[in-house]
Parts: C-alpha cells; sequence; structure tokens
C-alpha cells in the first residue's frame, strides 16, 4: 500500500483490516487483536505514545474493524495504517468510515 487515503478531515478512530485467505489471523480474531498488539506496541516510537487498539468485530466480507483508544490525526493514522498495511498478510487496511452514493449532478458535500 504506496498511498494511504484518509477520507475527510479527521481525526479516525476506528479502520477496516482485511487479512488474507488462510492465515492465522484471518481464520481467528485472537490472531487478529495480537496483530493489533504488535503494530501499537510500535507506535511509541513513532510519536503515539500508549496507543491501544481493539479488535470490535467482523464483517461479512471477512475483514475486521478495529478501534484506537482514542482519536488519531493525519500523522498517526497515516502510520497506523502504512504499519499494519506492511505484514505480508494483510490484503487491505483502510479507514472505517461512512460510504454514500450520488447520483449525477449531486453534490457530495450535501448531507
Amino acid at each position: 500500500m504506496d498511498t494511504i487515503e484518509l477520507p475527510g478531515d479527521g481525526p479516525w478512530q476506528r479502520f477496516i483490516i482485511k487479512f488474507r485467505d488462510g492465515t492465522a489471523p484471518r481464520a481467528d480474531p485472537r490472531h487478529a487483536q495480537a496483530r493489533l498488539d504488535r503494530a501499537a506496541a510500535g507506535a511509541a516510537e513513532s510519536g503515539v505514545p500508549g496507543l491501544r487498539l481493539a479488535w470490535l468485530r467482523r464483517l461479512g466480507i471477512g475483514a475486521d474493524v478495529f478501534a484506537a483508544d482514542r482519536p488519531l490525526g493525519h500523522d498517526a493514522a497515516r502510520w497506523l495504517m502504512r504499519t499494519l498495511a506492511q505484514d505480508h498478510e494483510v490484503e487491505f487496511v483502510e479507514v472505517d468510515a461512512v460510504m454514500r452514493a450520488f447520483g449525477p449532478g449531486e453534490d457530495a458535500a450535501r448531507p
């Protein structure tokens, strides 16, 4: 994952991660939490001291929703997503954001 896209202005607290088929984290959420714990342990060296990440639930697509213990600013969220994406067992990482569909001529800025 070379480019990390962050929707909106932040801060961001919930994320989605999908582990590749056949991996331990994909088979068992306890292994997914262990991967999150490992990423959080390295956060202090990157200017995000005391970060805790919690696995929340598995989605129907097989991806997992997780949350940081506090909202993360742009640099911290990008660091976290980049760190997790570097794991060869991770298929993708993204912000858990509300997605809306807009028809032709509709303005995305309108509620």
